[in-house]
């Protein structure tokens, strides 16, 4: 987590650091003193890069006190910025390497950066910033008790702390009274701070919000509720967006669009007194976006993305559409108008590749060059139309109709048989936004394609964001008319008459099925269990807790025909008919760390086809989906008798009785309730993962309800995999395979959540440009960054403390797991890397450059170490008999293992050299990787050290602390 460091001093020290890194003078002394114009170096400049043994011992002894000096001067520096030596992290004392002190020996630039990689990754400024926030309450724990009591997650307390400030000083009340005020669900002070931004800048932006607000909820009101006697709007602002604000009552909706804009456009003035200058189309992109009635369907996308992100969205629609109407009979003429006719044929694949190709749109965004031409060449490589006119994109549907008509028309039997296939391609384009010919093979192959960042296949309203729960009780209810009471079957897509295999035969048995995070499982329908309905409506809106109304109100419209509405196109490949009303199973699922609540739907047992898919809906409502997978009746039945035949098979499983064997397998087999995901874990590696589950659940008194429990232990674990890959299948894939090593232990709730939000913060420039050709310091550079980063992950999250088994043994209990989730950690950074990165990597690590850097390894490992190297006995002890020995045993098969993985490559693949082979490296080089090893062993394997004693375990890469 990167953090900014208001610190002059420590900052004084990393600047002149980053200076001798780029440099390349990593064992520069920090010349502070010279700089200093008080303090207890000023007047005093420290020269020296080694201490210099030329000259008198007073010289000698001069210098030695002045490196003393600037590292207690850097150590004070440190300790300030926690608020006391007492309160720096472990980690950061670690990578500090305090037992330097004292010693005479010169503060390196490599030091100074390593603890403040270290300060940046631990996090804890910002529970210290929290509590410097709240400076006059008497009691700091018992104010985060408070907000975590109200259903706050931890994640939040810092913006929580730093808008309770904000408003007492704006306010004058204490402390205590502004955060029972900001924490307040919907208050304006608890809206100001969810829009962020300049408002928490300072105390005048936060005033000047709040009074934005009210003019903001007036200015709203007059333009909604003033029309003429034809009851026509009688502003222009009015008119605009007449038809938008009509049949919704969105003013919630409409300030956060307008608000999130003033949060992150610095060119609105906050203190502005004209409402229209600041609220109105002209100035206010996103008013204006709204104003021309534009994708009301389509807002989660735009409340899924960061505010600062949504300008290109915004822009692209103002140079396709027609300009803003600069008359009232201009405005009065447009009322009413389709997409089409205002210039945008198909908004929704629009936005899609807006969001595909954003960084390339945000680019000419910033060049001036987003010219109608240009936004089309970028957002449709694949379908250009013969001229970028207006025109051309309001015929844009029908092109790609036609396109993908000419490309079927050859195989099919009859030109109305190629027209329902083009029309098919043209929708599968406007569900996931993909290229032509992606449609075209998702077609073919039945293959779903993700949708793209921020894009959810759900259909969300803009009266999801309103801020309560009362339009989605409505959608679900609606006075026994909502969509709980309705569930409908599956038919036939060719003949709705026809009573096949694809209706649920009794339809009063048809039912939505909920099963919620405490194991309650309940139906809703209106013939059979209409008394469950309110139930499920309170547990639905309860699961969010109050003071998150947003996630409440998105979680109730994701299990509405909002979310289900993916089915009534999507099962038309299996010739299966359905509505955006078709019966569905929900369990949902709640993390314990982020508060993300996430919804697997599925289909019901009765069918003889599956299918599934997930939403993940974030505490302020964003929401994620992975995409539909649908399987055929035959393939599920080939694939569940498989997994059967594995799961018998898999060792100690076998060994059981005939009839106990049977009992674990079809115990398991009903507990997975058709999840593929969750059937594809336990039986990779031969079963390990339903072996680990049968052994531990099988020899349980009440066997049954422990399988049953740590069945949807898994469950829970593949459900946060799904939401941290965001529809990402490399990340996805890698992490199933590495949760399947773990032999069916499954981690604690939040960990793979923390790890993937860990992980994707990580800066993984350190593998960019590495080749074959890399230099073996280079090289190690790169392995020892990456093997930082996994321990990183494994502190933060405590991921060791699932497992039990003896540090000091590779065969102890455990050593499997902790090498699984080592893999976990290592997929889900590798994951993330382009193709070119991996790549590279990959060549890299089976490069002559890494023989060298083994051949280093096993000299160090035997106690050589280069000529005239200074480091402490103490440490060459710990290199030889324990980093060395591990880095070679480890760093180098586990990371070139992972990256094959990753790439999908086998290690026979590739040619090997023999170990009697490795060629010497040269004394430089030696010397090179030696002081990074130094580095390492202080910053990382000691702090892996002290995790393994603290959990009686080992560490990340290493099988234990030998010796």
């Amino acid at each position: 987590m990167a953090l900014t460091i208001n610190n002059a001093q420590f900052n004084q020290f990393v600047q002149f650091a980053e200076q001798q890194m780029q440099a390349g003078k990593s064992k520069a002394v920090a010349e502070i003193g010279g700089r200093a114009a008080e303090g207890p170096l000023a007047g005093r400049t420290i020269i020296a890069s080694t201490v210099d043994h030329v000259g008198t011992f007073i010289r000698f002894q001069s210098l030695k006190d002045d490196n003393n000096d600037v590292r207690d001067l850097f150590r004070s520096a440190v300790a300030k910025m926690f608020g006391g030596e007492s309160n720096i992290p472990k980690s950061v004392l670690s990578a500090m390497k305090l037992q330097d002190y004292g010693k005479g020996k010169p503060l390196t630039a490599r030091r100074i950066i390593a603890v403040k990689n270290a300060i940046d990754a631990s996090g804890v400024l910002q529970q210290k910033a929290f509590e410097a926030s709240i400076s006059t309450f008497n009691d700091q724990a018992g104010m985060a008790k408070i907000a975590l009591a109200k259903g706050y997650t931890k994640s939040e307390l810092p913006k929580l702390a730093a808008a309770t400030n904000l408003y007492a000083k704006a306010t004058g009340c204490s402390e205590a009274e502004a955060l029972e005020t900001v924490a307040e669900p919907n208050s304006k002070a608890n809206r100001l701070m969810q829009y962020g931004g300049r408002f928490l800048q300072n105390v005048d932006n936060f005033k000047e919000g709040l009074r934005l607000m009210e003019s903001f909820k007036e200015w709203f009101t007059q333009v909604r509720e003033t029309k003429n006697a034809n009851g026509e709007a009688t502003s222009l602002t009015g008119l605009n967006i007449a038809q938008s604000v009509t049949t919704h009552d969105a003013t919630a909706a409409f300030e956060r669009f307008v608000f999130d804009e003033l949060a992150v456009n610095d060119s609105l003035d906050l203190k502005e007194t004209d409402p229209e200058k600041i609220f109105g189309v002209k100035n206010n992109a996103a008013m204006r976006f709204f104003a021309g009635n534009r994708c009301l369907n389509f807002v989660g996308v735009l409340a899924n993305m960061p505010p600062e992100r949504r300008g290109a969205v915004y822009q692209v629609f103002d140079k396709l559409s027609l300009p803003l109407a600069e008359t009232k009979e201009e405005a009065l003429s447009r009322e009413g108008k389709s997409a089409a006719e205002r210039g945008v044929d198909n908004p929704h694949l629009v936005i899609g590749r807006i969001l595909r190709h954003l960084p390339e749109i945000e680019k000419l965004a910033a060049k001036g060059a987003l010219t109608e031409k240009n936004i089309v060449k970028t957002l449709f490589p694949d379908v250009q139309p013969r001229s970028w006119t207006r025109a051309a994109m309001n015929q844009f549907t029908h092109h790609i109709d036609t396109l993908a008509t000419d490309v079927f028309r050859a195989d099919a039997e009859d030109e109305a048989e190629a027209q329902v296939a083009g029309m098919k391609i043209q929708l599968i384009m406007e569900e996931t936004c993909c290229t032509f010919q992606e449609a075209i093979e998702a077609y073919k192959t039945g293959r779903r394609v993700a949708p793209p960042q921020y894009m959810t296949t759900a259909t969300f309203s803009i009266e999801k964001l309103d801020g309560t729960t009362n339009a989605a009780r409505k959608q679900l209810d609606g006075n026994k008319m909502g969509d709980l009471w309705r569930p409908y079957n599956y038919a036939p897509a060719d003949d709705p008459n026809n009573t096949s295999k694809f209706f649920i035969k009794d339809s009063a048995n048809v039912a939505f099925g909920f099963t919620f995070p405490d194991g309650t499982s309940l139906k809703a329908n209106a013939a059979e269990h209409a008394g469950n309905i309110p139930t499920i409506l309170d547990k639905l809106e309860s699961l969010a807790g109050k003071v998150h109304p947003r996630q409440q109100s998105a979680v109730m419209f994701a299990v509405s025909q909002a979310g289900v509405g993916v089915l009534k196109g999507g099962l038309t490949g299996l010739g299966v008919q359905a509505s955006e009303h078709a019966a569905v199973d929900f369990t949902i699922s709640k993390s314990d760390v982020t508060g993300d609540i996430t919804i697997r739907y599925s289909s019901p047992k009765e069918l003889p086809f599956a299918f599934e898919w997930t939403a993940t809906v974030a505490t302020d409502g964003t929401v994620r989906t992975t995409p539909l997978r649908v399987t055929d009746e035959a393939t599920l039945k080939k694939e569940l008798t498989s997994a059967a035949e594995t799961i018998r098979n898999a060792r100690g499983i076998k060994s059981l009785p005939p009839d106990e064997q049977e009992k674990v397998v079809n115990t398991i087999l009903d507990n997975v309730k058709g999840d593929r995901d969750l059937l594809a874990l336990l039986t990779m590696n031969d079963g390990l993962a339903a072996f680990g589950v049968a052994v531990n659940g099988a020899s349980h008194v009440r066997s049954e309800e422990k399988i049953a429990k740590m069945i949807e232990e898994l469950r829970g674990n593949i459900n946060e995999l799904r939401a941290v890959a965001g529809g990402n299948p490399r990340v996805f894939d890698i992490g199933l395979k590495q949760l399947a090593t773990l032999g069916g232990t499954a981690l604690k709730s939040g960990v793979i959540t923390k790890m993937g939000e860990l992980a994707a913060k990580e800066d993984l420039g350190v593998l960019k440009g590495l080749s074959a050709s890399s230099s073996p310091e280079k090289i190690f550079q790169a392995m020892c960054d990456v093997d930082r980063m996994v321990n990183n992950l494994f502190i933060e999250t405590k991921v060791l403390q699932t497992f039990d088994g003896d540090p000091r043994s590779i065969d102890s209990p455990g050593a499997t797991e902790a090498g699984g989730a080592t893999g976990l950690a290592l997929g889900l950074l590798l994951a993330r890397c382009d193709q070119d990165t991996l790549n590279g990597f990959r060549d890299a690590m089976h490069s002559a450059g890494v023989r060298k850097v083994m051949q280093a390894l096993d000299m160090l490992g035997n106690g050589r170490f280069p000529e005239g190297t200074m480091i402490d006995p103490t440490v060459r002890v710990v290199i030889s008999e324990q980093v060395a020995p591990t880095m070679a045993q480890e760093l180098r098969l586990g990371l070139t293992n992972m990256v094959n993985d990753v790439l999908g490559i086998e290690e026979t693949d590739i040619s090997q050299q023999e170990p009697d082979k490795y060629e010497l490296p040269t004394v430089e080089s030696f010397a090179r990787i030696a002081d990074l090893i130094e580095e390492h062993t202080v910053v990382v394997f000691s702090s892996r050290i002290e995790q393994a004693e603290q959990n009686n375990f080992h560490g990340p890469m290493g099988h234990g602390v030998q010796g």
